[in-house]
């Protein structure tokens, strides 16, 4: 339920880079832990797109390297209050926050539920399309435990969205 050790580390260290850039061009939150950092610059990121660029532009005059798949990722990086239903043997699955759509999730280093600490709850985070996978990019806030009621309606939304062929595990690179 993690992704391959290498891809994870070119994503962390890639990704890491780019929102402290933002973070740097934007607020300059020196009070601020690194994690408390990243999440303020993907909020930021997922109010204004430009400061993609802007951070690029910035990491290329520092000489800075980031893969093209790490930036793609975050070109399609979609930052929402997701359903983290449950987990599988092979991943996690998310369910988009308006219930059109269902999500298979790899962590990146850790199982979505060992950082999360339980299934069943509403968190925002970003989902990335990265090395085949849809992947977690690890800034996970405001997590909500759902009641049992909620669990069991959000299980019967994933049975009819799976059902319909709005279950995405993979897709093409």
């Amino acid at each position: 339920m993690i992704l391959d050790p290498h891809s994870a580390a070119q994503f962390i260290q890639g990704y890491k880079t780019l929102l402290l850039e933002i973070d740097a061009e934007v607020s300059g939150n020196g009070a601020l832990g690194v994690r408390e950092k990243l999440v303020a610059a993907r909020e930021q990121l997922r109010k204004d797109r430009s400061l993609l660029k802007k951070g690029l532009d910035r990491m290329k005059a520092k000489n800075l390297d980031i893969s093209s798949a790490v930036i793609q990722a975050v070109e399609d990086l979609q930052i929402e209050r997701w359903i983290y239903l449950r987990d599988t043997k092979h991943q996690s699955i998310f369910i988009h926050p308006k219930g059109h759509s269902a999500f298979g999730v790899v962590g990146l280093t850790d199982p979505i539920q060992g950082i999360v600490g339980s299934s069943g709850v509403v968190m925002e985070t970003g989902l990335a399309r990265y090395c085949g996978r849809f992947v977690c990019d690890g800034l996970i806030s405001g997590v909500i435990l759902l009641g049992p009621n909620d669990r069991k309606s959000f299980g019967r939304t994933f049975s009819s969205l799976k059902a319909e062929g709005h279950f995405h595990v993979t897709y093409e690179a």
